[in-house]
């Protein structure tokens, strides 16, 4: 099954950079190192930067470690121009669990982070969002958009959990002064796990099947 764009928001943070490395099941709040994967590039030419051509496979859905229920955040130092695009979200259901892929053009965004909330609010204006389930996994990014320079959409406000068991809906909250929020209605509490890959950059929120 073909996997999904994610991302994960947290109640809490640190000014380093770092991830939560796949397999590990902490406790807390946690920002540590983040991999960097390797990559092939080839020489620039006529100034342009050059491309990475190593692509960093989504984890085996056979691996069911790291899952947790506290908030999460990880920060990365960012050089701007270009802010960070979200350009997609997919979804999948692989055994014990649904996935949902953030795809992101150029580098990752500032800050990710995943945390559970009473309720979905949208940015800016503060009104109640509209979300299927009866828990809400709250994805923020910072430093980034879902929207072109010229003020055109790159994802769509809402997108259909097709196939999923515990994920019931996404929702774009919010693309509001450097803050992208994704909401996703479950269908209750579930653990959850983020993995931040690079080339292409993404980040895959897993979310424990309740059923």
């Amino acid at each position: 099954m073909f996997s999904l764009v994610a991302a994960s928001l947290a109640a809490c943070g640190s000014e380093n950079s770092g991830s939560v490395a796949l397999g590990t099941t902490p406790t807390t709040t946690t920002t540590v190192t983040a991999p960097v994967a390797s990559t092939t590039a080839p020489p620039p030419t006529s100034g342009a930067p050059p491309r990475p051509t190593t692509t960093v496979p989504e984890p085996p859905p056979s691996d069911l470690s790291g899952f947790r229920t506290e908030s999460f955040r990880i920060e990365h130092f960012l050089t701007v121009p270009p802010v960070p695009v979200l350009t997609a979200v997919r979804v999948a259901h692989h055994p014990g669990f649904d996935r949902v892929v953030f795809d992101f053009d150029n580098q990752l965004p500032g800050a990710v982070s995943v945390r559970y909330v009473d309720r979905v609010v949208s940015d800016g204006s503060g009104e109640p969002v509209a979300v299927m389930g009866t828990a809400f996994l709250q994805v923020r990014y910072e430093e980034s958009q879902a929207h072109t320079d010229a003020g055109a959409p790159t994802v769509a406000r809402r997108i259909a959990a097709t196939g999923l068991t515990t994920v019931r809906e996404i929702v774009l909250a919010g693309d509001y002064e450097g803050y992208v929020t994704v909401a996703l209605g479950l269908t209750g509490r579930a653990a959850f796990r983020v993995i931040e890959l690079r080339n292409p950059s993404r980040v895959v929120v897993d979310v424990r099947s309740l059923t």
